[in-house]
């Protein structure tokens, strides 16, 4: 299946999974699953008593679980991810710049010693 993709035969599916809206969903369900453990963790260290475990409680902590995860995880996302996209992206268009002037000139070095040696 990820050749198809990759080879550009996946079609419907690769436009799809291709979708621009999957970027920050992404960079979210990162976050969730660096911190989700942290939740559980804790939850389950500072637990002093027994738990009936059925049905009920299996489905509200997962509930539980699940929105701390992601309200924890959208925080760390904005706190520590963010800034560093950001960072990454003026780095590399200060780079790019660098780059593109220091290309820009040598060609203007070159063309003026060749007119030099014209002359």
């Amino acid at each position: 299946m990820i050749w198809m993709c990759i080879t550009g035969n996946g079609g419907f599916i690769n436009d799809f999974l291709s979708w621009k809206a999957f970027i920050p969903l992404s960079r979210l369900t990162y976050s969730v699953y660096l911190t989700h453990v942290w939740i559980d963790w804790y939850y389950w260290g500072t637990k002093r008593d027994l738990i009936d475990m059925n049905n009920f409680t299996y489905l509200f902590l997962f509930c539980g679980f699940l929105l701390m995860s992601y309200i924890i995880g959208a925080m760390f996302s904005l706190l520590f991810e963010s800034p560093f996209f950001v960072l990454q992206d003026y780095l590399r268009k200060y780079f790019l710049s660098i780059q593109n002037n220091n290309s820009n000139s040598k060609f203007h070095n070159n063309v003026s010693e060749r007119e030099m040696e014209d002359l």
